[in-house]
């Protein structure tokens, strides 16, 4: 069963965003993700590791998993 998530429960945590971001890039939807990278810029997520992990996941083509 897909796991569902809502971001809009914490709609700022970055690093919630970083990885429904990373996903997105998984699921092959660059799209979603550079929205989601925006996002954590926007919300003042520059330079930190939600930001930049985002940003390799979207340039290499697949997320960071443990």
């Amino acid at each position: 069963m897909p796991l569902a998530f809502d971001i809009n429960i914490e709609p700022d945590s970055l690093l919630a965003r970083c990885y429904l971001g990373q996903a997105f890039v998984e699921a092959g939807n660059v799209e979603l993700a550079q929205l989601q990278l925006s996002e954590i810029r926007q919300g003042g997520g520059r330079s930190t590791w939600p930001e930049m992990q985002l940003h390799m996941a979207i340039q290499f083509g697949q997320g960071y998993s443990y």
